[in-house]
């Protein structure tokens, strides 16, 4: 039975890293190609630069616009901390009781640490 559970254990891991494996060619295949100062008709580039990249990071227009989405992601983590939160807290505190509180605190917890926090302090209050 054991060495039965090491073989399942070792497929397992075998199946998740060739998975893995195959998901991350396209990402390195792309990071080489940005990293070639040219590239003809063979299978690897000619020579690697970081040309490219200094060219980005000094255009003012890149920097704007990174600026912008930084702007942007961080606008939408503040707003769904501000929104889900104190609709999270509510909804333990008011719809439910103090035993199915726990329950869905729980499940609170499984999906974020700030989530499971505050239904676990609702829940005490409830209490």
């Amino acid at each position: 039975m054991h060495r039965n559970s090491n073989v399942s254990v070792y497929y397992h891991k075998t199946v998740v890293y060739g998975i893995v494996g195959i998901m991350l060619i396209p990402i390195v295949a792309t990071l080489v190609y940005s990293l070639s100062s040219s590239w003809g008709a063979t299978i690897l580039p000619d020579g690697f630069t970081l040309n490219w990249y200094v060219q980005l990071l000094t255009d003012s227009r890149f920097l704007a616009a990174f600026g912008r989405s930084l702007l942007v992601c961080f606008a939408a983590l503040a707003l769904s901390v501000v929104l889900i939160l104190p609709a999270i807290f509510c909804g333990v505190l008011l719809l439910f009781e103090a035993r199915q509180a726990n329950e869905c605190t729980d499940f609170a917890a499984i999906c974020g640490t700030s989530c499971g926090v505050i239904g676990r302090f609702a829940s005490d209050l409830c209490r």
